[in-house]
């Protein structure tokens, strides 16, 4: 009895944990459709990439992490890591980030032989890409202004020389 129960149990736990990893094929299947339509952007502008990235974050939670394979939980942080970033969502990127060098660091302690380096170096480099995104972001709301206001003083110019107080060709 005994042997069958802690048998059962086993398959139980086992079949569980499949289904886990069956669902994170289907996460990084998505995961990889978003980075397809990102790159397609340029020819097909209207693609919306941003929702298909939060999509991505909106699955890997904390809690579904937790209960994946150890060896798959560093992957996931990547994952959510780049999806966080790529969809705006910057403080919690650097969160993931974090996390997931953390999950590194303690499958590497059981097992030495361990190689993450492809997930390392992305998870690493998440700080840098938040910052850069963050620059990119102040300097296009810096050039919307400049561009507004531009347009404001072309307008007064325009209504200036409309009402004869300034000569066509002069500016305002």
């Amino acid at each position: 009895r005994s042997i069958f129960a802690r048998f059962l149990l086993a398959f139980a736990l086992a079949a569980l944990a499949g289904c886990t990893t069956i669902q994170y094929r289907d996460v990084q299947s998505q995961f990889e459709q978003a980075v397809r339509a990102d790159n397609e952007q340029s020819s097909q502008p209207f693609t919306d990439t941003t929702k298909r990235y939060e999509g991505v974050a909106a699955e890997l939670t904390p809690a579904y992490i937790a209960k994946l394979d150890d060896k798959l939980q560093p992957n996931a942080w990547t994952l959510r890591a780049v999806s966080e970033w790529r969809a705006g969502q910057f403080s919690n990127a650097l969160q993931s980030a974090d996390e997931g060098l953390n999950a590194i660091a303690r499958v590497a302690q059981k097992d030495p032989k361990f190689d993450a380096s492809r997930d390392s170096v992305i998870l690493t480099m998440i700080p840098g890409l938040v910052e850069d995104a963050r620059l990119r972001q102040v300097v296009g709301e810096q050039r919307l202004e400049h561009a507004a206001q531009r347009g404001r003083l072309v307008r007064l110019q325009g209504g200036a020389q409309m009402l004869g107080h300034v000569p066509v060709g002069e500016q305002v």
